[in-house]
């Protein structure tokens, strides 16, 4: 996580936005449109579970389609 005056900067020229920076167009975004992030923890469990490897199976089928 960075400074809101390093956001802002990178905002600016590399035209990139972080959800954890408060105020960040991204930040913003999320919560006008009540987007809900999946917690940090569940989603290490679920690749600490194998759920990476199923995840990308799944993904090589439905490209071949």
């Amino acid at each position: 996580m960075i400074s809101k005056e390093g956001q802002s900067l990178i905002e600016k020229y590399d035209l990139r936005s972080s959800h954890l920076v408060e105020g960040s167009r991204m930040a913003k975004y999320l919560r006008d449109n009540k987007v809900k992030l999946q917690e940090a923890k569940e989603l290490f469990n679920f690749y600490l579970n194998g759920g990476g490897a199923k995840l990308n199976e799944e993904l090589v089928r439905m490209l071949k389609q």
